[in-house]
């Protein structure tokens, strides 16, 4: 089977595989004398090969799709459950969950950063929310961390609303331990 060049990166190719590959792609390029040639090869440096070849446009196309990560397994890659602090995972949670809005709508799901202004109480400082309704002072929803009903002012939300959606983020956010419990 011939080489494609993808195989590993064109620097960790020798230079006699290099010269298949450009074989593969038929490479035009111009030699000394300014003739264009399509063969000789061999007669080529190792790094010309390697720039000759980046730069056909059928070896571009040819290049194999790069797999997209869904959010959960970005996740997956940049935390640590049991080292990573409540902090740093809703610090990451930010980043990879970048589809936010400004306000909630009911019956989506949100994370958000939040800081309770009722004095003496005990709240989630990243709710993990499905939202259930929302009023002018605030809205209401279910906070999977606390298994319970909750209501939240607009002057404690300090962050976009990070949407999650149902199935494989919600079940994974759910397990995720970045609630952060504080008192007021």
């Amino acid at each position: 089977m011939a080489l494609t060049g993808y195989e590993k990166s064109l620097e960790e190719y020798s230079k006699s595989e290099l010269v298949d590959i450009a074989k593969e792609y038929t490479l035009y390029y111009q030699t000394d004398s300014g003739q264009g040639s399509t063969s000789n090869y061999d007669k080529l440096t190792k790094e010309k090969l390697i720039s000759l070849i980046k730069s056909d446009r059928d070896y571009q196309n040819s290049a194999p799709p790069i797999k997209k990560l869904s959010r959960v397994e970005m996740m997956m890659q940049r935390i640590s459950i049991g080292v990573d602090t409540p902090n740093e995972i809703m610090a990451v949670i930010q980043e990879v969950f970048d589809d936010t809005e400004q306000y909630p709508r009911p019956g989506n799901i949100y994370t958000f950063v939040y800081t309770a202004k009722t004095p003496r109480i005990r709240y989630d400082q990243h709710p993990l929310l499905i939202v259930e309704s929302i009023s002018l002072s605030g809205f209401k929803g279910y906070n999977v961390h606390w298994s319970d009903h909750r209501n939240y002012v607009w002057e404690g939300v300090e962050s976009s609303f990070h949407r999650v959606q149902k199935g494989e983020e919600f079940d994974y956010l759910h397990d995720v331990p970045y609630a952060e419990i504080l008192q007021t």
